[in-house]
């Protein structure tokens, strides 16, 4: 399902991340621990294209996304903790709705009406 190879990534002349592989498979539930600064959230970025690596590759099976909630986010007055987490929901619930949407269409054409 997700395959890294050989990921690097610096900032400034600090090195963060240094020839990292693994792999996830289908259904295998992974996480991720180690100190602050030791690249996690680089990594998750990397993954979620929110940041490019120095080297190395991130290839996720074909109909396969990833979305990233960041750790502190922008404070907005307007909008309340509930609503920042179902941002990354969005697609999600979008590829729902239209899939509803379908359901009734061959609801209808095979009921005729």
């Amino acid at each position: 399902m997700l395959n890294i190879s050989e990921l690097s990534k610096s900032y400034a002349d600090r090195k963060i991340l240094n020839s990292v592989s693994f792999s996830v498979k289908y259904g295998e539930k992974i996480g991720l621990i180690g100190a602050n600064g030791a690249g996690k959230s680089t990594i998750l970025k990397i993954i979620a294209s929110l940041t490019e690596p120095d080297s190395g590759s991130v290839v996720l099976m074909p109909g396969y996304s990833v979305s990233y909630l960041a750790q502190e986010i922008e404070n907005k007055t307007d909008s309340t903790l509930t609503d920042e987490l179902n941002t990354v929901f969005e697609k999600a619930d979008t590829v729902e709705n239209e899939l509803r949407e379908v359901e009734k269409l061959m609801e209808h054409a095979v009921s005729g009406t």
